[in-house]
């Protein structure tokens, strides 16, 4: 019998959030706190290490770029505490008690607490270093997930039929809005002024194609995303996510995101002289009432495409379509 108490190993790896999928993108601003399902003590003990376990593994500042260069490996439990098991303690030379080893599983990475049949500490280990008090696997797979263009609902499901361990629904929409969004939006803006410069440098003015995608087709869609691009050098140099509650109605959500764009290059004082989009009948009418100083062209794909729409009407009304069908 041991001096230590034995402990039952705790698994915080999944918090179940709702039952609805989330959009990988999420732009929502509520707090998880209002959740029901949210519990913050849950979340902390998921996502970082405690302040008295934050100096076991932590990464130095020089070792973060290679975080995510270095080779990660699915490992089995039971062939870890094989390793484990084979340690000795450097003060009594007792073997570890596997009935007084600590597992603790905190998202993606497990933390061993090892104690000898003397009850000595022999190891205090992690199979992840830290990034600040985050494991560093939480952060990636987060990353990974958002970046690779996949909901965390895929994900999660790859993990549950592996039993692999992974983080839950709460910690990786918390991680996306704190850590990830804002260094996309960091990386954008930097990219944006580098642009900027470069059209500034060459005193000349903006021929654009503008173009707006909602994430559901119909009229129910929640955001659109308009953007605009430059025709000269084929670069995104303006584009506005419009959520449907800040217009009162889906189909007004693209003419709002097209007038935040257009009103944005202005004031940074670019000259916007063409201009193409498609046939939208509330942009058609803003162009020529709020910005006539830019030539308003349709685009010759949507163009085409209704001509060639048209045409087929005709002539299936006139019941000869024939040759004039095109697949």
């Amino acid at each position: 019998m041991t001096s230590t108490p034995i402990k039952k190993a705790v698994d915080t790896a999944r918090d179940d959030g709702p039952s609805f999928d989330a959009s990988f993108f999420s732009t929502d601003s509520n707090d998880d706190s209002n959740d029901v399902t949210f519990d913050e003590n849950v979340f902390m003990k998921n996502t970082y290490m405690s302040d008295d376990e934050e100096e076991i593994e932590e990464m130095d500042g020089d070792l973060h770029s290679s975080i995510v260069n270095e080779n990660k490996l699915i490992v089995f439990e039971s062939n870890l505490m094989e390793i484990i098991n084979a340690l000795t303690c450097s003060e009594c030379n007792c073997p570890v008690d596997p009935s007084d080893t600590d597992k603790e599983y905190i998202g993606t990475m497990i933390k061993i607490t090892a104690y000898c049949t003397g009850g000595h500490l022999v190891r205090k280990w992690t199979s992840q270093p830290l990034t600040g008090k985050m494991p560093a696997g939480n952060l990636l797979v987060s990353a990974a997930t958002l970046f690779s263009g996949q909901t965390f609902t895929h994900i999660s499901q790859f993990s549950q039929f592996m039993n692999l361990k992974f983080i839950g629904k709460t910690t990786y929409q918390t991680i996306q809005r704190e850590v990830l969004m804002p260094v996309v939006s960091h990386a954008w803006n930097m990219m944006q002024e580098h642009i900027f410069t470069k059209i500034k440098s060459q005193n000349r003015y903006l021929r654009l194609a503008g173009d707006g995608r909602c994430d559901s087709p119909g009229f129910n869609a929640k955001y659109c995303t308009y953007s605009l691009m430059d025709l000269d050098t084929q670069q995104i140099v303006a584009f506005v996510t419009v959520q449907v509650t800040e217009t009162g109605s889906s189909s007004k959500m693209e003419v709002e995101g097209f007038k935040r764009c257009m009103d944005f290059l202005l004031e940074r004082g670019f000259e916007i002289k063409v201009l193409a989009t498609d046939r939208h009948v509330q942009i058609r009418s803003v162009m020529s009432k709020q910005y006539p100083q830019t030539e308003h062209q349709f685009d010759v794909w949507h163009l085409a495409n209704s001509i060639r729409k048209k045409t087929l009407g005709k002539i299936e009304v006139a019941g000869d379509r024939g040759a004039w069908a095109v697949d």
